[in-house]
Order: C-alpha cells, then structure tokens, then sequence
C-alpha cells in the first residue's frame, strides 16, 4: 500500500517536475517543413528567462497576461513563465477576430500580450507591450537568471479562460490554482501509485490536436506529459491522411483530440479498407467476432491496425459528446478510448471514462474528490475543488450558475445504481412535447444516425399548436429514402 503523494501547493510544482525528465522530449513544434523538438530541460530553461523577460516588462503578481500564440513548445513556456511569476493567463486563439480579441483586452486591462511576430501590433494600450514569439523561442538557449520570482498560491488566480463570443457576450471562467490541480489530482495519483508500472512502459508519444486555449488540451497536453514524461507533437493539419501520416512517422502511441476527428478517421479508414479490397472481409470479422475478448479479437483487425499505425492504440476524447457508432468502432476494432465529461468551468474533467469497466455509452463515473447530484429537471450539478471561482467581471452570471453552492452545468443526465453518468443532452435543448413528455435531442439524433443511409441529423424542437413538435434535418447518402428512415 503506497502512502499518498503530497498534493502540489500550486501549478510551479509542474515547472519543478519538469526537471525530473531532464533532456527527454517534451514538445514537438513546427519550423517551416522541419520539426523543432524541445526537451523538457529546455522548456525549464525558457520558462526561467521569459519568467525574468515578463519581469523586465512590469508584470508583477496577479497581473494579467494575454496570450495568444499558436499551439507550440513558446505557447507552454510561456503559460509557464506568467505562472511562476504570480500572473493570471488570458489565452485566446491568434486566429480570433480582432474584435473578440479587443473586448477581452478591454475587460481584463493585460499588462503584456504575448503573440506571434507581426501577428498583432505592439498596442499601445498594453503597459508592457507585446512580446513576440521569437524571444520566447531564444529564451530556450538562455542562461536561467538566478533567482526565482514570486508564484502563485493554491486559492489565487492562475487563468481566465474566455468562452467563445460567436452569440453572446464572452465570459471569463476564472480558475485558481487549486481549481486545476483539483481536477488532475486523481491522475497524478494514480501514477504515483503505479510508478513502477508506468517506469516499465515506453516513453509514451502523444498527438495533440486539441488547442491549449482550452482546458481539455491544457490538461491533457501538458499536465499529463509532464507526470508520464511523455512527447507530445503538435499539427496544424487534422485531414486524417495527414494525421496519420504524421502518427506512424513518430510512431505516436495516443492521439488527443475532438469527436469529430474520431468520426473523420474512422470514415477515413473505411475508405481506405475499401480502396485495398479487405473492407469485405472486415464486415464479416466485425459481426462475427466481436464477442471474442479483444487479445484474440485484435487479430481480426489487424488490417486496420496497420492503417492507424502498429504503434498506434489509443484515444484521448472529450470537449464534445462522442456519438455512439463512433466509439463503437474503434472499441470493437480493439483501439481504447478515454474519454470524459467536463467543462471550462470544472477545470475541465468531471467524469472519466475506463474503457476496460464502464458501460460505454456512459462517460464513466465522478472523479474522486467532486461530487455530483441530479437536479428534479435532471439537471446535473457538481461541487468541488475544482470548480471555478466565477465569471470575471460578471456577479450575476456567477451567482446564476453557482446557486445553492452546486455549479450549474446545464447539462441534463442520469446515473445508474452503480454511478454511472449518461448524458442525454443540454437543458435549453430539451423538446417539451404537447402530451408532456420530455425529448432529448441527442437520444434521437442517434436513433437516426444507426439508420442505413443517414450520415448526419440534428434533431430541434418546433413550436405547434398546443406544445413543441420534434423535427429533424437529415443528411443522407445518394439514394436513401427519408421517409423510410423516419418510419425506422
């Protein structure tokens, strides 16, 4: 029995870990056509220098700093660099509207943006200026000044994550420290745990292809590499044939990405199945054998395997819901997903998904130290550590969403005798029909998308004469016939 790991007091614990892997890989960048590798000693490295570079420029602790640079090692050593300084990250994507980008500077009032060269102007408004990519890009080869500034403590601000402003207002979700250790808090935990066990595997390589803008890929391409000290390689091309190109090339173990890329490569692999003359034969293996245990069934798909790669086993998926026939494909084809329920606001993870336990149209159970209740509406609630301190600037959004002191997802769910989550779609999505019963929309999306010939549905609620009526748009194959399909 492993007495437990000290929780780390703040996010600089990360920066110190990093040190333990010395001049391991850490990040995989891009330089034109060639790929710019840094090792985790290099990365400390930077994050000292542009920590010294953020000091020379005013920022001093609990100042914000605007970050907006591509996905890249310069992103992570920066977000580093404000971290161990004491200061709050804004990260917004360079590829935001310029508008967006101005109502986030003028809500937040940045000391310093941090963003490619020539990108976004050196504004004026900005005390400290920008700060381009290439000095944070130099600092990597830089002596590391000595000493050591100010970090942030476990209840202070660490980010203000800005959700999109497409139809609304944007709203800062501010996270603390303590909010992101919290929900990362169980993983670290279970590898110490298993020390041992994860010293015996290969170093791991990973393809993030999840932006750092958002939790999800913060927490799962960065904070996960650094506990396993894995690689993690960075694409701005997400066509599938380019993705695993790049996967067999650098012989990545996991990809970490959105549902929709799942859905691309599986439609992909199809194609390519067919293209070689085997897709029939992998008809036949796929209704006949998936009750076999996967050590034998991994045999029967082997023509896939070599598609994807020999080295290539699993995904990481989550910032959306992953729709059934998806994740039924690459289960059966003996791939392992691991997936999760979160939101920006819970820093992200609130669920996880164990391929090899949980039922897998759930996304799995409570991860330790949260709890979770469901509303009389079937509203799912959560409380803990991990959820954020509130809407930046905003007290009545805060005070709607964390009633009663339980966060407000607006997700509707349920949950099984032994804890299993299911999530059967959004509150202000629900259909209310005019004979009183509810619909969920996604529960009918995929009822429609099992049908042969229908690639793709949405499913909304019409107003009739005495209450909503469910409808639908379907997008079918040449030839399928709508009625037919409504009728199934």
């Amino acid at each position: 029995m492993h007495a437990p790991a000290p929780a780390p007091e703040d996010l600089s614990w990360y920066i110190d870990h990093l040190l333990r892997w010395g001049n391991r890989r850490f990040l995989v960048g891009r330089k034109g056509y060639r790929l710019d590798p840094w090792t985790y000693r290099e990365v400390w490295n930077a994050v000292q220098s542009c920590d010294a570079l953020l000091g020379e420029r005013g920022v001093k602790k609990g100042d914000g700093v605007m970050l907006a640079l591509p996905q890249s090692p310069e992103w992570v050593a920066a977000f580093f660099a404000v971290v161990q300084r004491g200061g709050v990250v804004i990260p917004l994507e360079p590829s935001s509207p310029l508008q967006f980008i101005e109502t986030v500077r003028k809500k937040t009032s940045p000391v310093v943006l941090i963003a490619p060269d020539g990108l976004i102007e050196d504004r004026g408004e900005i005390p400290g200026g920008l700060v381009p990519q290439s000095l944070v890009s130099m600092s990597r080869t830089c002596s590391p000044p000595e000493g050591s500034s100010e970090s942030g403590e476990k209840d202070e601000l660490a980010e203000i994550v800005f959700t999109s402003g497409t139809t609304s207002q944007p709203k800062g979700v501010m996270l603390s420290h303590a909010n992101i250790l919290a929900a990362i808090e169980p993983i670290r935990q279970g590898i110490q745990n298993r020390k041992r066990l994860v010293n015996l595997f290969p170093r791991i390589r990973m393809l993030c292809t999840v932006p750092y803008t958002h939790m999800f890929g913060q927490v799962t391409g960065i904070l996960l590499p650094i506990l396993l000290g894995s690689t993690v390689y960075f694409t701005d091309d997400t066509t599938p044939s380019s993705l695993i190109r790049m996967m067999k090339r650098n012989r990545v173990l996991t990809l970490i990405s959105v549902p929709r890329i799942l859905k691309l490569l599986a439609d992909h692999a199809r194609e390519e199945m067919i293209a070689r003359g085997v897709y029939e034969r992998f008809l036949r293996r796929w209704e006949s054998r998936q009750h076999l245990p996967w050590q034998i069934r991994v045999f029967s798909f082997l023509s896939l395997h070599r598609i994807m790669g020999l080295r290539f086993w699993s995904f990481i998926v989550g910032g959306a819901a992953l729709d059934p026939e998806t994740h039924e494909f690459w289960r059966r084809t003996v791939f392992a997903v691991f997936q999760g329920y979160g939101l920006t606001e819970t820093a992200p993870i609130v669920t996880m998904f164990n391929p090899f336990k949980h039922p897998r149209d759930s996304v799995g159970v409570v991860m330790p130290g949260q709890e979770m209740r469901l509303a009389p509406d079937g509203e799912i609630l959560v409380r803990g550590q991990n959820v954020m301190k509130g809407y930046y600037g905003d007290a009545g959004s805060t005070g709607e969403v964390l009633e009663g002191g339980w966060f407000h997802t607006g997700d509707l769910g349920e949950m099984d005798e032994q804890g299993h989550i299911f999530i059967k779609g959004r509150k202000k999505e629900m259909i209310l029909t005019s004979d009183g019963h509810n619909v969920y929309p996604l529960d009918v999306e995929n009822a429609l998308n099992e049908q042969p010939g229908v690639r793709e549905s949405v499913v909304f609620g019409m107003p009739g004469p005495s209450g909503e009526a469910v409808h639908a748009v379907l997008l079918l194959e040449h030839g399928a016939d709508p009625e037919s399909t409504v009728a199934a």
